[in-house]
């Protein structure tokens, strides 16, 4: 029996929880009708596409690149990407700064001879 059908095996029977923790997120929700309670069935008039941007929904998620408990009562999601914006945007601020304090500080200091 190879290793795969092993862990399947002791998952099986309860002897390991192999399948406890793993990529069980939903599907991405991009480009669909999340939620539709309009009486006639029409979802595109009943939500808007501009509604879209400023509707909190109440159905589904958009995890992306997470790992979650079988039963999805924890779920750890990365946020990586908005880290590494924000640790760009302070490290180009704090070198605008200094660059404008040593243009100052160079520029009054060579003046007045």
């Amino acid at each position: 029996m190879d290793a795969e059908r092993t862990r399947l095996e002791e998952d099986n029977k309860g002897l390991k929880p192999w399948k406890k923790w793993g990529p069980y997120l939903a599907e991405r929700q991009w480009a669909t009708v999340r939620e539709d309670y309009s009486s006639d069935g029409n979802c595109w008039e009943y939500f808007p596409h501009d509604d879209a941007r400023s509707r909190t929904y109440r159905w589904g998620e958009d995890g992306l690149l997470g790992i979650t408990d079988s039963e999805l009562v924890l779920v750890l999601v990365v946020v990586v990407v908005a880290v590494v914006v924000v640790v760009v945007v302070v490290v180009v601020v704090v070198v605008v700064v200094v660059v404008v304090v040593v243009v100052v500080v160079v520029s009054g200091s060579g003046g007045g001879e």
